[in-house]
């Protein structure tokens, strides 16, 4: 899935020579203020590990095209789905309206929930005092309880 929009940030942040010259710690704050992430040591240890070519296909990531023929493809999921995104996702393609047209395009039954105050590094992320990752897990105990008894 690929963002059909220009967005000089995207662009420049996934550009092989700037991402070298950079450097992965310099890298990393750019790409906090570009993707709206908490600066963590975590998000940061996530730039330090990636290699400049892995970065230089996010481009591919940024966002959704295509949209009618993924939610075609998505009508054939018969699995119960539960879509999670972090409040600031937008640039990930990944908000309420997004997430609730998923829900309902989606072959089986679906739901989303939507962390208020996170980001798309949400694993990874702390914020009022509460982690990500344990927000996460709690949100998927719930989803599985609710919908398998469990």
């Amino acid at each position: 899935m690929c963002d059909t929009l220009f967005h000089f940030l995207k662009w420049f942040f996934s550009r092989d020579l700037p991402l070298r010259l950079m450097g992965t710690k310099l890298q990393g704050r750019a790409l906090v203020a570009a993707v709206k992430m908490h600066e963590t040591d975590e998000t940061m240890r996530f730039f330090r590990e990636q290699s400049a070519a892995t970065v230089t296909r996010m481009p591919r990531a940024w966002n959704r095209f295509r949209q009618a023929h993924y939610h075609e493809r998505i009508r054939r999921i018969e699995v119960t789905v539960l879509l999670l995104a972090g409040e600031y996702d937008a640039l990930m393609a990944c908000n309420k309206v997004t997430l609730r047209a998923d829900v309902d395009h989606l072959g089986g039954p679906a739901e989303y929930v939507v962390f208020s105050g996170f980001y798309h590094f949400m694993p990874l992320e702390e914020h009022r005092g509460e982690r990500g990752v344990d927000l996460i897990i709690a949100a998927l105990a719930a989803f599985h309880k609710k919908h398998f008894g469990g």
